[in-house]
């Protein structure tokens, strides 16, 4: 349940026309405040791979299908070793490649009884990432399905994500500048490869950005929530909902009011302008928080990076990194590829290594 409370706002909330002080949804619904209309659309309806549908009545038993797993001890050949991730409804395992003697990661989503849309949603997105093969991205290596569960073998990375960096190097939450424009140049190269093959991410935050030691890089993960912007016809009703993450903190302001004429590549760049402020200045631009702590704030100023956010601040890169996270579509940079070209730059004015 979704439960809606005007705190005593002039223009008033309204539902079905009707002005409401307090108000429960038990699904998706839509309400209007001032002149702006909102849609709130439940984890269920979203149009994400990896996130399924359930029908009236079921539910997916997350809990026991850990216990299932840890019993069988593997997935096809793959042993199950340890748990690396059991947040949300997706589990994440360490496991081997038998063949390879290399270690790898086995992501598991869990499915509802009789979900024949939601495989459908799972073979779409392998078969769309399928076609794409970059250093930048996480690499997938096999998937398949299970009667109450989907499965893709990927990269591991045991250095970690971004998070686990700014745990180990950061000084108060905050990481070195040149460490922050290395994670830049990386994940605006993985978003100029999606945008070259007509690919938003929706997802971008610092769990799903993961460390490659091997070549001192960043690459994008998280790809199965990656949505393909050529969609057909029939699918139009299911992808004119907006997709929000359970982390907010980096999600586009336009996203979070609905707004859905902005090009999603613009919404993606404003996340990774969010990742590179909190990197930079210790939080994403409107902090942190539920969708009821943020959506205040965005008649405020946002968090700027600035010359006192650390020592030796490069103003170039604060430049960016304001530019990017914008909270207005426009001023941000317009494709992947324009973004690209001005992190390469800022890295040739400072000598650091570009391709």
């Amino acid at each position: 349940k979704v439960t809606l409370t005007d705190l005593e706002s002039k223009a008033g909330v309204f539902v079905d026309s009707k002005r409401v002080h307090r108000h429960e949804f038990a699904g998706s619904g839509s309400f209007q405040a001032g002149n702006t209309r909102f849609r709130i659309t439940c984890e269920t309806d979203l149009d994400s791979p990896t996130n399924f549908t359930n029908a009236p009545g079921q539910s997916i038993d997350v809990a026991g299908l850990i216990d299932k797993l840890k019993t069988a001890g593997k997935i096809d050949k793959y042993p199950l070793e340890k748990m690396i991730n059991d947040g949300g409804r997706n589990l994440v395992f360490a496991t081997t490649d038998p063949e390879s003697g290399k270690q790898r990661a086995i992501k598991i989503i869990p499915t509802p009884p009789g979900g024949s849309e939601d495989e459908e949603r799972f073979i779409r997105a392998m078969k769309m990432l399928q076609a794409i093969r970059d250093p930048s991205l996480v690499k997938l290596y096999r998937a398949g399905r299970r009667a109450d569960f989907c499965w893709v073998l990927m990269e591991y990375f045991p250095s970690g994500s971004i998070d686990d960096r700014r745990e180990s190097h950061g000084i108060d939450g905050r990481l070195d500048w040149k460490d922050s424009w290395r994670v830049a140049y990386c994940i605006s190269k993985s978003l100029e490869v999606l945008e070259r093959n007509s690919i938003s991410h929706r997802y971008i935050r610092p769990t799903n950005i993961l460390y490659r030691e091997s070549e001192d890089a960043w690459v994008l993960s998280d790809l199965v929530v990656a949505k393909a912007e050529d969609v057909s016809q029939s699918s139009a009703a299911v992808t004119q909902h907006v997709f929000l993450p359970s982390n907010l903190a980096y999600t586009a302001p336009e996203r979070l009011t609905g707004d859905t004429s902005v090009p999603p590549i613009v919404s993606d760049i404003y996340s990774l302008g969010a990742v590179l402020t909190e990197m930079l200045a210790g939080e994403p631009p409107f902090g942190y928080g539920q969708l009821k702590d943020i959506l205040p704030r965005l008649r405020e100023p946002p968090r700027r990076v600035t010359p006192a956010a650390q020592f030796g601040m490069n103003e170039m890169l604060m430049d960016l990194a304001n530019r990017m996270a914008s909270p207005s579509p426009a001023d941000r940079y317009a494709t992947a590829k324009d973004l690209w070209d001005g992190v390469c730059r800022v890295g040739r004015l400072t000598g650091m290594k570009t391709l």
